[in-house]
């Protein structure tokens, strides 16, 4: 039975606050698990994700630390922070009033409608920049291709070399040996000969 008047106890609760991302969350898909996590505030750093743009509740941005340059290049549209403060509310929740999150939700669209719109004249084949890409790209890749070749004769060739030159010197060696060979055969030749000569005089002497 709920109590009224001054019977009515206060109930303590806690706020949830989340940083950037809330945990649990793809940062461009929001809460792809279905876990039903909405915190109570969301502070995104520098600039809104993804995730956030349909963010139901307060909302606020901080971070004003990206350089203006940075901002352009990566298409990063800031809100406009009132004085020199770091933090900005966007967002009250459930406001239907124009506001700086739709603005850039609907700016976050057109850059996505962007970027998919590049993505399929990259992949269309009738593209003229698509195509003398592809001929950049060959045409590297031809360049690189010959000078592997150029490269693989250079070691083949040089190891012919070396297959030839090491045949010849086994020839050489082969050649040397077999003249030491027979200066050996030669020389105990020549020694055998002259035993029998001596042994001839010595025969001839006894008969004598």
């Amino acid at each position: 039975k709920p109590q009224t008047g001054p019977e009515k106890k206060k109930t303590k609760c806690t706020i949830v606050l989340a940083v950037d991302v809330p945990s649990g969350w793809h940062v461009n898909d929001g809460d792809v698990l279905g876990t039903g996590y909405v915190p109570d505030v969301l502070v995104s750093l520098t600039a809104p994700k993804l995730s956030a743009q349909n963010y139901p509740k307060r909302h606020f941005v901080g971070g004003r630390f990206l350089p203006p340059a940075l901002a352009e290049k990566y298409q990063l549209r800031m809100p406009n922070y009132p004085g020199v403060a770091q933090v900005m509310e966007i967002s009250r929740g459930g406001a239907k009033e124009e506001s700086w999150e739709i603005g850039y939700a609907e700016f976050l669209k057109e850059k996505e409608a962007q970027i998919f719109a590049e993505e399929n004249e990259a992949r269309d084949p009738s593209s003229p920049d698509r195509n003398e890409q592809w001929r950049k790209d060959y045409d590297a890749y031809l360049l690189g291709f010959q000078a592997k070749q150029r490269q693989a004769a250079v070691v083949e060739n040089r190891d012919e070399s070396w297959r030839l030159e090491y045949a010849a010197y086994l020839a050489q060696k082969e050649t040397n040996e077999t003249e030491k060979s027979f200066e050996s055969e030669y020389d105990q030749f020549e020694e055998n000969d002259g035993v029998e000569k001596s042994l001839e005089s010595e025969y001839e002497q006894v008969e004598d």
